[in-house]
């Protein structure tokens, strides 16, 4: 199954800068309606106006995915636009990298409400609208912190292992939804969602954590995570076994033994 996704409507939260603002301009380039959602809106309505400059469509919206009824302005704004909410990347959430002695209880609440509770608001936010429309595709763009420990990781890896987790129950929501609908002889609906684990990523928030630019040469580029995007969201039945992309100078390895093994839906993408 191939999804042409010409004239379907997208939001990208995070999207001002980063792997966020890669995928806002991807999918532009793929005719995809644009809504770029940052706390940020000065770099949001940069991103914005660059693709309306190059023929696209595209809407900045300030919001904190923290807050309820931001996000819902987010989904209902974007309805509006562009009249459906077919794809939802949760991109949004910040990074604290510390020991457990040294972290604070504000950096938790950061770190969980920026990857966690993000992802549930808006993934819930936006599922009302695709539940009617009777398809959707939910990216949630987790890490491979998820996967293994890190000494500085101990907050910001249980928040992405708990995006996976939530991947999976939603995941399990969606088919159920699916039986609903076989039993009362409604059509199935077109529901997907996926969880890419990407490793490290030369982005601002690596500026931010501090880490150095002449050591970033196996990183992966937002360029990257856009393109695997637009692959996943273009051959949505595809799971982690079946999925290989091929990319300019990087092979996407999804398919080494481990933690993400076990998961059809967990996508992990690793720079060799």
């Amino acid at each position: 199954m191939s999804v042409k996704l010409k004239g379907k409507s997208a939001i990208v939260t995070g999207g001002a800068s980063g792997v966020g603002r890669a995928t806002s301009l991807a999918f532009a380039k793929k005719g995809i309606n644009v809504t770029v959602a940052d706390i940020n809106l000065e770099g949001a309505k940069l991103v914005a106006e660059k693709i309306n400059e190059n023929g696209g469509r595209a809407i900045a919206i300030e919001g904190n995915v923290m807050d309820s009824a931001a996000v819902q302005n987010i989904v209902d704004s974007t309805k509006k636009e562009f009249g459906a909410v077919d794809i939802l990347i949760n991109c949004a959430g910040v990074c604290v990298q510390k020991r457990l002695l040294d972290s604070t209880e504000k950096e938790f609440d950061l770190i969980m409400g920026s990857n966690v509770k993000g992802t549930y608001l808006l993934t819930k936010a936006a599922y009302a609208v695709m539940k009617e429309q009777n398809n959707g595709h939910v990216v949630n763009i987790s890490s491979a912190a998820a996967g293994w420990p890190g000494a500085n990781e101990i907050i910001y890896g249980t928040a992405k292992t708990a995006q996976v987790k939530f991947t999976l129950h939603t995941k399990f929501e969606f088919e159920q939804e699916n039986r609903i609908r076989e039993n009362e002889g409604k059509p199935k609906g077109n529901f997907f969602i996926h969880a890419l684990c990407p490793g490290a990523i030369d982005t601002p928030m690596s500026d931010a954590l501090g880490r150095p630019k002449d050591k970033r040469a196996n990183y992966l580029l937002p360029k990257n995570l856009a393109d695997t995007i637009i692959n996943l969201l273009e051959n949505p039945e595809k799971g982690h076994k079946e999925l290989k992309i091929e990319s300019e100078n990087l092979d996407y390895n999804l398919d080494e033994a481990g933690y993400f093994e076990q998961f059809q839906y967990i996508i992990r993408i690793w720079k060799d």
